[in-house]
C-alpha cells in the first residue's frame, strides 16, 4: 500500500506538473499573439496620427507645429527598438515607408533623426513586405508533421497569423482515434485564414483541399502557401 501511495503520489506530480507546463506554454502562445496584434493595431494608429499631423502641420499658414509628429515618431521608434514583433509587424505593413511619404517635405531637424533611425531599425530586420513570411510549424503528432506557411502582418485581418486553436485542432485529428480519417477525402478549410489546418489535411493524406476566407489579402496569402506545398492538391 506504501509502494502504491507512493507511486500515486509521484504520478499525480506528474500529472500536475504536464498540466502545469501545457497551461504556460499555450498561455506563452497566445501572449505572443495578442503582443502581435496589439502591436499591429498600434502601428496602424501610429502611421494615422503622424499623417494626419503631418497634413495639418503643412496647410497651416504659419507653418505649423510638429511637436505631435515627434511624439508620434518617438513612441514608434521606441517600441520597435524594444520589441522584435513591433518591427516585424512595421515592416510587413509598410508603415516605414507610409511615414516617410507622410513626412516627405518634413526639414525639422529632430524628426528626420527619428525617422532616420525608424528607418535603419525597419531595414536590418529584413522581413520582406511583399512576401510576408515563411513559418513552418511541426505539430505534435506522431509524424512530427511540418507545414510551411506564410503568415503576413495583422493588418490584413485576424486571420493573417496562426491561431493555438488551429494546432489544437491538427493534433486532435492527428490521434490514433481519427486514424485514416482524412485519406483520399476532399477537404473544404471555411475562414481559413493561413490554411494550417487545411495543409495539415493536405499532408494527412486528403486527395484534395480547398482554403477559403473573405479577405482578398489572406487569398493571395493562400495561394502562396499553396504554392510552396505543391503537389499536395491544394487550392
Amino acid at each position: 500500500p506504501l509502494q502504491c501511495a507512493s507511486f500515486s503520489s509521484a504520478l499525480l506530480f506528474q500529472l500536475c506538473v504536464h498540466h502545469m507546463c501545457v497551461k504556460v506554454w499555450i498561455a506563452t502562445m497566445e501572449d505572443d499573439f495578442l503582443e502581435a496584434l496589439v502591436a499591429s493595431e498600434r502601428i496602424a494608429e501610429w502611421v494615422e496620427a503622424v499623417k494626419g499631423s503631418a497634413r495639418a502641420t503643412t496647410s497651416a499658414p504659419s507653418g505649423g507645429n510638429f511637436l505631435p509628429v515627434w511624439s508620434v515618431l518617438r513612441d514608434f521608434v521606441q517600441s520597435v527598438e524594444e520589441s522584435v514583433v513591433y518591427a516585424e509587424e512595421a515592416v510587413l505593413a509598410n508603415a516605414g515607408e507610409e511615414i516617410e511619404e507622410a513626412l516627405a517635405g518634413c526639414e525639422d531637424g529632430e524628426i528626420l533623426d527619428l525617422r532616420r533611425r525608424l528607418s535603419s531599425l525597419l531595414g536590418s530586420h529584413g522581413v520582406k513586405v511583399a512576401e510576408g513570411e515563411v513559418r513552418e510549424y511541426e505539430l505534435r503528432d506522431q509524424s512530427k508533421t511540418k507545414v510551411k506557411l506564410y503568415e503576413v502582418a495583422l493588418t490584413h485581418g485576424v486571420g493573417a497569423k496562426v491561431w493555438r486553436a488551429a494546432e489544437i485542432l491538427c493534433e486532435e485529428i492527428a490521434l490514433p482515434d481519427w486514424s485514416g480519417l482524412l485519406q483520399g477525402k476532399t477537404v473544404l478549410e471555411l475562414g481559413a485564414g493561413c490554411g494550417l489546418c487545411g495543409l495539415y489535411a493536405a499532408h494527412g493524406g486528403a486527395k484534395r483541399v480547398v482554403l477559403t476566407d473573405f479577405e482578398d489579402s489572406l487569398l493571395d496569402n493562400l495561394s502562396k502557401s499553396g504554392e510552396i506545398n505543391a503537389g499536395a492538391g491544394i487550392e
